[in-house]
């Protein structure tokens, strides 16, 4: 361990003080926060194939009013993802991630008290745009992490999107013919509130702080998270940070940069950037691939009532989507293996590919229900891995002054693809038509993710 003088000022990049703070009870606190989050969101996707048939018997919908109850959430979080990201670019990560996730518990249990379908449409629509900003805890997360421990680290998340998915089907099951949809609704809402009490372990981000010039408050970040982690004691009283060390003469010029105000903070947090001429190859992929994998992803949750139908006749085989749920644990587990392995681009390419591959087998009208139970089961599984390393490369691949909105307007992206699944599900087309749509669209996002720069483990900008 190196030895500091108290008295003298000793500089060190943002990534030595995190490498210095090391992996800890700071990092497993963000990640809970950011799990939280996740499983929220992952709850709220996955509960919408069953409102829509309860809301439509209530209410007594058309098809196009049933397939508007799910298309306004995604709608609300397209403009949530717009919002969402550039404020946090500009105001910090913290602040958005509080307000959105507030917005998103007041309207979900607002939901669960609709007393008539406009109020309900209304409700979820909001709900859509506190989920926007869900992905911005992501972020915070990825800008905490060490390089080498990111890929995991990140991916460690999506288990807490596999449990609320699985919690979605479970509770729905166990509750949803017995009390109804309005308290199905109501305990769906329970991981954002709690999401709200574990915001006071998320720090800012300290590399955003720099970026904005707050250097003594990246410090006190620093500082707050290497006590948590049992090492404080190795860091000098007298610390100054810096984004990036050159050498000697540019280390007074880097300082003078990271403190002072006089930039133009405006332009440096422009979300125009994302289109500048380093940038726009790599918005324009990841826009191709988010639109892909939004349609695709919530396509094969939504149609599963279709592809599983109950033999009995009643609206639901819980069983058999409980079970077909489970495959997204599978697959975390397996992405979770291979993400710092074998890196971003074979984890896009190849799951997208997968999932369109088995996608098209369920077009097969032969094999028993336990077959196509099987099929979805590795669709799913496959374009899991896939849109989570989606979700961790993207981060990666912006620098930190535009990173949150670029990463919000590509899950905006997602969100536009989710809010057109839903019409095109429940369309008059056949079953077989509907799925070889969704099976080409998961090859045209495994093109695209493919030809996306490899970022495993490269430092963040």
């Amino acid at each position: 361990m190196e030895k500091f003088d108290d008295g003298k000022e000793v500089t060190m990049t943002l990534q030595e003080a995190m490498t210095l703070m090391g992996h800890g009870l700071s990092q497993y606190r963000v990640l809970l926060v950011c799990g939280l989050c996740f499983m929220s969101d992952s709850i709220e996707i996955g509960m919408l194939s069953f409102l829509q048939i309860k809301a439509r018997e209530e209410f007594e919908l058309s098809s196009v009013g049933e397939s508007t109850l799910s298309s306004m959430v995604f709608v609300g979080e397209i403009l949530g993802a717009l919002f969402w990201g550039p404020y946090a670019d500009r105001f910090g990560r913290w602040n958005a991630s509080v307000a959105s996730a507030v917005l998103m518990a007041a309207a979900g249990v607002a939901s669960a008290l609709s007393v008539n379908f406009e109020m309900l449409v209304s409700m979820r629509f909001i709900v859509g745009i506190g989920i926007g900003g869900l992905s911005v805890p992501f972020d915070v997360l990825a800008e905490f992490v060490q390089p080498r421990l990111r890929g995991r680290s990140l991916m460690a998340v999506e288990f807490f999107w596999c449990v609320g998915t699985m919690a979605s089907a479970g509770i729905a099951w166990a509750m949803l013919e017995r009390y109804g949809w309005r308290w199905f609704v109501a305990v769906c809402s329970a991981p954002v509130i709690l999401a709200l009490f574990a915001f006071y372990w998320l720090p800012e981000s300290p590399h955003w702080l720099l970026v904005r010039g707050r250097q003594a408050d990246a410090v006190k970040v620093i500082r707050k998270c290497a006590k948590a982690n049992g090492r404080l004691s190795e860091f000098p009283t007298n610390l100054r940070l810096v984004r990036e060390k050159t050498n000697a003469e540019n280390e007074e010029q880097a300082s003078l940069l990271e403190t002072s105000g006089d930039h133009d903070e405006k332009e440096s947090m422009n979300p125009i950037q994302l289109f500048q001429k380093s940038l726009w190859k790599t918005t324009s992929l990841l826009w191709v691939v988010w639109l892909c994998f939004g349609f695709s992803y919530y396509g094969t949750v939504l149609i599963m009532p279709k592809v599983l139908p109950n033999p009995d006749g009643s609206d639901f085989n819980y069983p058999a989507l409980f079970v077909s749920s489970t495959a997204e644990l599978i697959g975390c587990s397996i992405g979770f293996i291979i993400i710092d392995k074998v890196g971003r681009r074979w984890s896009h390419g190849v799951g997208y590919s997968l999932c369109s591959g088995f996608i098209a087998l369920l077009i097969l009208e032969g094999p028993p229900i336990w077959v196509r139970t099987a099929f979805i089961m590795i669709a799913r599984a496959s374009i899991f891995i896939a849109s989570s390393t989606t979700w961790i490369a993207t981060p990666e691949l912006y620098p930190t002054n535009v990173r949150a909105a670029g990463h919000s307007w590509c899950n905006g992206l997602a969100r536009i693809g989710a809010s057109v699944t839903p019409y095109w599900g429940d369309s008059k087309y056949s079953l077989g038509t509907i799925l070889g749509v969704y099976s080409g669209v998961g090859l045209l996002a495994a093109a695209s993710s493919a030809s996306l720069r490899e970022t495993l483990g490269a430092l963040l900008g």
